[in-house]
């Protein structure tokens, strides 16, 4: 040991010259580096690194030396610099270039889908077969469409790497963390998942890999079965080529395919239905089947044709070849009837486009509409929908200008739609000519190219009824003219503005002519110039000189004129004639002509189109077409070069306006100001005139003279009375004379911050209807202020100073309000009161004592009270107090009686403010005036500064109540209240658990029969006959707590539940009991020394939780000692072998002789035992030793 200590005692002073060596040869090598020191070749700033130390940048990470790159910095829309790890400039270079979009990583091969279909619901099994190219460690996403399919399972992904490995299978999850662990090192670098698109277009497949790879995506969905007419499904697959086979177990039915028509369809009958193959490319397209036959239902057939036309010269006869496109929506299609244009012939029999076939014809019937047979399907061919082809040539040799070819298409007779493409082909030495018609509409020619011999016009019909007028012109130069004219109507005049423009080339010296009717011009000018442009005027026309000038296009023109309206004898209807472009010749071709009528001031023209000429709806026409604030309806002339005329009726529109106001109520001295702001927006023209109306109060308003008689009322009735419960009597109206309506007229009103007029138009007993007058008042937003003064009114005008509520009367406010049938009041009327230094402006059960808010503009005048500030609550005085509060499931209801003495007002607050509540007030029995402001509760007292009894009821909505709730009353009463006692109403199953430590209990404890329980110093009629009062309110029956205190806001409590409190008690019990059986060590006295402190100072805490722990404690040991009492009588006792104390030797042989033991060696009684089963495993006994006694 000493020598232990001595060379502990050496080890510091070697640790202290080691450390002392350390800090030498630290400090002399850095001496020898600043005495060495030289400068050291760096990179400048600004500049780039070496070129040698970029190239090795590549060979960094293999080693090999050079400048590695970690990343790239980026400057965002804001210059802040954001780093990028782990990307090169090659790999940014292709991100910024599109080299790496996703379009280029992926291709969708093949779409197999199966499955079967009932009446509303099909289950499908999708394979999609994709090429996915290295993603760099990336997830891309593809988009796989189905946006009408639901999954029903997780999909499944199989991955074919080709020919250098084999096909691996991973379950798709919600992530890819979840693979399995035995995966290899090429699955494990490969990710799949199948996600919702964020948009809701379909599905989209994440997809993570490192080689290329194709992946197998297998997917059971779902997908609903329309039925109206037939059956359908609806697929919205990707690009790619597709094979869809669906089963139904519908019979003698076949499919149709409605697509790109490119689709191949079979169906084939099988023992428990029908199966339909189809082979498609993809996209979007809808399968649908239906029967054969349906009875004798007249069959829905829907037509849509391609028509081509070929005609080389004026000279040759049109050729016409059609595909027609039948459907039946009620089933196949076998008979119809076909007609054809007069004067058609029919060069072949109609044969079936798919199979070649041709169709039955019946002997053709003579119609005024043309020439019509009865065709017949073949019975194996019919089906939902077929493809007719006939080749049709026309009667139309010699088509000029004024005989056109009066075009029209092959149709069936009797179907619901037909629509179709027509494309007219005709040689390069002539042009196509037409006239607009309805239903029919040229399009732009989406086809290739026109050929150096040939010329292709597109049209498009939605109607088979039409009627297209076409000719052949040789080539020429042709000036082609469209015209945009813009009608303004008024009351009694129409106001016109022209626009022509020109596109194509014309002659020198050209000029246009114009039919103006009998509108009278104005003003022909150059629409980008402004410069007047020559005319003359001949016979009835208008002949105007263009000039193309330097450039070959013309410039547009524009034409002003007006008309005086004329209206029959209905006061109207109008009509008059439209202004046309007179076509001289060929080389003039007048395109499109568009009309817009534009409704100024009140009036509305409303087109009657069956009447009028050469009129219909323009295409691009919307509801919403307005300029400025005026509705505009839009039409098309057809043809643009025919005469045309509108007849048509004007209306008046009613005013229709919006409405949002706000304003402010102040109080001035002896005077009150009101001040309304409205914001008005109207749809139509108010044309400088606008009605309103304005309560009358001075009929049913007392004024200082007549207030001055009736200054004997009591205070109690002045109380009422701006309360709104009595009804004062008021004299018969009587019509009011000029003078009386000018003093009335006492309202300054502003529009737009304008001064306006406010003039009387009629006047009785309620109101008095003005009518404001303003030029600024038109079509749209206005802002009107309304301003005046009134003399407040009293009950003694000696005493006007005063802050005593009784002798104040109710001021009447009036608001004025427009007299329109069409009003929308935009949002709440908010008026803010105002009062001065001494008092304050309040209107009786407002739910706040600043604003007044209101739903409407009201036609009667507002009541507002002028009251004493707040001051007379710090002369009030609270001596007693009692406060009951009852516990509800979700409801709380409070009752506080309090006896004061003095003050104008008793104010408490509420401790929550946003919740459901209903007040009652009494005052000595009585119903009393109160108003609540958020948190606060005004109850009006008397002023005779005497005693009163205040009988405040709250019945109020919370929350559902916790397992431990803190309770606390829901009324707090002021500062000053000498005495208080409050009363807690708990439901049955509840109990008191802890009290606030600054409450005192009123309450004793008695033995109710097996348990002690808190009984109530007070009753409920002691504590109304301590307080003052006759009667209390009724309370729900429950556990009733009394506790008092002086101040009202430290009463708080917990309340919990007898099912919580005997769960929490029972399930402790039960866990130290468990400890106390299986844990011999918790067996100890110092446990019983832990519980008996734990148990008192609970009982100093929370002496009623302390009981009631106690209670069902001793319940809950009594059923444990029942527990084991029943344990130990059930279970038999172990089976027990008496063994020696003393261990055998082993080095002992067979046979020893026994030696009588001494009378100190003799064995006690008691002997050591082991269990049978102990002995046995041991294995080292074969038998029973000698000496082992078996008992």
């Amino acid at each position: 040991m000493r020598g232990s200590r001595a060379t502990s005692c050496l080890k510091p002073s070697r640790y202290g010259a080691a450390t002392v060596a350390v800090l030498v040869c630290v400090f002399l090598c850095v001496f020898l580096c600043v005495l060495l020191s030289e400068r050291v070749q760096g990179q400048d700033g600004g500049t780039f690194p070496p070129r040698d130390r970029i190239q090795g940048a590549v060979d960094a990470a293999n080693g090999a030396g050079g400048l590695p790159i970690k990343g790239i910095y980026l400057l965002d829309g804001s210059n802040n610099p954001i780093f990028v790890p782990d990307l090169s400039y090659e790999r940014w270079n292709e991100i910024s270039s599109g080299a790496g979009a996703n379009s280029r990583l992926f291709a969708c091969k093949s779409v197999e889908v199966t499955g079967s279909a009932t009446e509303s619901r099909a289950e499908l099994d999708l394979r999609l077969r994709v090429s996915i190219s290295p993603t760099d460690g990336q997830l891309v996403p593809i988009a796989l469409q189905m946006s009408n399919f639901h999954l029903l399972e997780a999909p499944r992904f199989q991955v074919d790497l080709g020919d250098d490995a084999e096909s691996q299978s991973t379950e798709s999850k919600s992530t890819a963390n979840q693979n399995s662990a035995n995966q290899n090192t090429a699955s494990q670098a490969k990710q799949f998942q199948v996600t919702s698109a964020a948009d809701g277009n379909g599905y989209l497949l994440w997809t993570k890999s490192d080689e290329s790879c194709d992946v197998l995506v297998d997917m059971k969905m779902a997908v609903r079965v329309e039925s109206n007419p037939s059956p359908s499904i609806a697929f919205r697959l990707p690009d790619a080529p597709s094979q869809i086979n669906i089963s139904t177990d519908m019979k003698d039915v076949f499919g149709d395919v409605v697509g790109r028509g490119d689709e191949v369809i079979e169906t084939q009958a099988t023992t428990k239905g029908t199966h339909f193959r189809v082979e498609s490319g993809g996209g979007r397209l809808t399968l649908r089947w239906s029967g054969l036959q349906r009875g004798i239902e007249k069959p829905l057939l829907e037509v849509e044709s391609d028509v081509t036309l070929r005609w080389n010269s004026p000279q040759d006869l049109p050729i016409q070849s059609t595909t027609m496109e039948i459907r039946n929506l009620r089933g196949a299609v076998s008979t119809f009837e076909l007609r054809l244009p007069p004067g058609a012939t029919l060069l072949d029999t109609p044969q079936l486009s798919a199979s070649g076939r041709v169709v039955e014809l019946s002997k053709p019937k003579q119609t005024p509409a043309g020439t019509q047979w009865t065709v017949t399907v073949p019975e194996d061919e019919r089906l939902p929908r077929i493809d007719l082809s006939l080749d049709v040539q026309l009667a139309g040799n010699d088509a000029t200008a004024s005989s056109p070819l009066a075009f029209r298409v092959p149709e069936i007779v009797g179907a619901i739609r037909q629509s179709g493409d027509i494309q007219i082909r005709t040689s390069d030495d002539y042009r196509l000519r037409w006239r607009d018609r309805l239903y029919v509409e040229s399009i732009p020619d989406t086809s290739a190219a026109e050929s150096s011999n040939s010329r292709s016009y597109m049209f498009r019909y939605d109607r088979s009824s039409f009627n297209l007028p076409l000719w052949m012109s040789a080539t020429q130069r042709q000036l082609r003219v469209s015209s945009q004219t813009e009608i303004q109507l008024y009351e009694s005049a129409a106001e016109m503005e022209m626009t022509i423009q020109f596109t194509g080339q014309t002659a020198e010296n050209r000029s246009i002519r114009l039919d103006l009717v009998d509108w009278e011009h104005r003003a022909i000018i150059d629409s980008e110039t402004g410069n007047s442009l020559p005319y003359s005027e001949t016979d009835q026309y208008l002949e105007i000189l263009l000039d193309p000038g330097s450039a070959d296009v013309l410039p547009p023109i524009t034409i002003e004129a007006h008309r005086k309206l004329e209206r029959d004898n209905d006061g109207n209807r109008v009509t008059f004639q439209l202004p046309r472009i007179i076509k001289t010749d060929e080389s003039v071709l007048i395109q499109v002509a568009e009309l817009d009528i534009r409704s100024r001031g009140r009036s509305l023209l409303v087109a009657d189109l069956a009447q009028s000429t050469g009129l219909e709806r323009s295409l691009t026409a919307s509801k919403e077409d307005t300029v400025n604030g005026d509705q505009v309806d839009r039409f098309r002339i057809v043809p643009p070069d025919e005469p045309a005329r509108l007849v048509g009726s004007l209306v008046q529109q009613p005013p229709r306006i919006t409405l949002a106001a706000a304003g402010s109520i102040s109080l001035n001295g002896q005077s009150i100001e009101t001040v309304v702001n409205w914001t008005l927006t109207s749809q139509t023209d108010l044309e400088g005139r606008l009605r309103v109306a304005i309560p009358r109060f001075d009929a049913a308003t007392p004024t200082n003279a007549t207030a001055a008689t009736n200054a004997a009322v009591s205070a109690n009735t002045a109380v009422a009375a701006i309360a709104g419960d009595t009804q004062t009597e008021q004299p018969a109206a009587t019509k009011l004379t000029d003078s009386s309506a000018q003093k009335d007229s006492t309202w300054t009103v502003f529009v737009d911050e304008r001064f306006a007029i406010l003039r009387p138009v009629t006047q009785d007993a309620d109101e008095s209807v003005y009518e404001l007058i303003s030029p600024e008042l038109s079509r749209g937003t206005h802002v009107i202020r309304w301003r005046t003064v009134a003399e407040r009114i009293v009950a003694d005008p000696e005493s006007a100073t005063r802050t005593v509520q009784a002798n104040s009367q109710p001021q009447p406010i009036s608001l004025p309000r427009p007299i329109v049938d069409d009003t929308t009041i935009r949002g709440d009327i908010v008026m803010q009161l105002v009062g001065d230094e001494s008092n304050e402006l309040m209107v009786p059960n407002s739910a706040s004592r600043s604003q007044l808010v209101l739903q409407s503009l009201p036609r009667e005048s507002l009541r507002v009270s002028v009251v004493a500030t707040e001051s007379g609550q710090q002369d009030l005085t609270i001596r007693r107090a009692v406060l009951r509060s009852a516990i509800g499931e979700r409801n709380r209801q409070e009752q506080l009686l309090v006896s004061t003495e003095g003050g104008d007002f008793l104010t408490v607050e509420l401790t929550v403010a946003d919740i459901d509540i209903q007040i009652q007030a009494y005052v000595n029995g009585a119903p009393a005036e109160f108003r609540r402001e958020a948190k606060r509760i005004m109850v009006r007292l008397p002023d005779d500064q005497a005693v009163h009894i205040v009988d405040l009821r709250v019945w109020a909505t919370l929350n559902k109540p916790t397992a431990f709730e803190k309770v606390s009353p829901l009324i707090q009463l002021p500062y000053g209240v000498t005495r208080t006692y409050w009363q807690l109403i708990a439901m049955s199953d509840s109990h008191l658990v802890w009290a606030s430590p600054d409450v005192g209990r009123a309450m004793t404890w008695t033995l109710d029969r097996l348990r002690f329980a808190r009984q109530p110093l007070h009753n409920d009629a002691s504590l109304a006959a301590w307080v003052g009062a006759s009667e209390t309110v009724p309370m729900p029956e429950g556990n009733r707590y009394l506790f008092v205190g002086s101040d009202a806001r430290s009463f708080s409590v917990r309340v919990a539940s007898r099912t919580m409190i005997w769960l929490w008690v029972s399930g402790w019990m039960v866990m130290i009991s468990i400890m106390l059986i299986y844990f011999p060590r918790t067996r100890h006295p110092f446990t019983a020394v832990l519980a008996a402190l734990a148990f008192a100072g609970l009982l100093i805490i929370a002496p009623d939780a302390a009981v009631m722990v106690g209670q069902i404690a001793a319940v809950a040991l009594a059923l444990v000692v029942v527990m084991l009492a029943v344990r130990s009588l059930l279970q038999p006792p172990p089976a027990r072998v008496l063994v020696p104390t003393r261990q055998r030797s082993t080095s002992e042989g067979s046979t020893r002789t026994i030696v009588p033991p001494s009378e100190a060696e003799r064995p006690s009684s008691m002997s050591a035992t082991r269990s049978i089963e102990m002995e046995a495993s041991g294995g080292s006994n074969k038998g029973m030793q000698h000496g082992e006694v078996v008992g």
